[in-house]
């Protein structure tokens, strides 16, 4: 009976951890648009970890947005945006902690059409705060244009 209430406890506490875990997320922008977002377990001994005060650090000498001096439980792992099809990848680097819940809301994502220029954007948030990024599509090709704690940015992004 012990070894079994060992093994409930361990399968449980692997679970709750995350050990594994990938999240994803798929948003229809509109009827030829998708969003495809994947988040996955970080792993801090993978890393290089620095910190520099009590809210920010720095991994594998790159800046993190969406942790407020924590060791972040996620990462962005992939997001791409799909065009009648067509898949384009989007950066992600610097993003932790995208959602907080098992799944995000969706209407903290959305898309500006002008022309042939597409912008996409996300609200994110671990919970405590929140962050935003646009990246601008062109033709086959994209690049994150903001990663941002700027309030004013981020009101912004709400106005869809």
């Amino acid at each position: 009976m012990k070894k079994l209430n060992l093994i409930l406890v361990l399968v449980y506490a692997i679970s709750a951890s995350g050990f594994s875990q990938t999240d994803s997320l798929s948003i229809q922008l509109n009827d030829s648009i998708k969003l495809d977002l994947v988040r996955e377990v970080f792993h801090k001994e993978k890393h290089s970890i620095k910190f520099l005060n009590d809210t920010d650090l720095l991994i594998d000498n790159k800046i993190v947005f969406g942790t407020d001096g924590e060791m972040p439980k996620y990462y962005l792992k992939s997001a791409e945006i799909s065009i009648k099809g067509q898949v384009i990848k989007l950066e992600t680097q610097s993003i932790y902690n995208p959602w907080f819940r098992a799944k995000p809301n969706k209407n903290r994502y959305g898309m500006i059409l002008d022309g042939t220029r597409l912008k996409v954007r996300g609200l994110f948030s671990d919970g405590a705060g929140s962050f935003g990024a646009e990246w601008l599509v062109l033709g086959e090709g994209s690049v994150r244009t903001i990663l941002t704690y700027d309030e004013q940015i981020l009101f912004e992004y709400l106005k869809y």
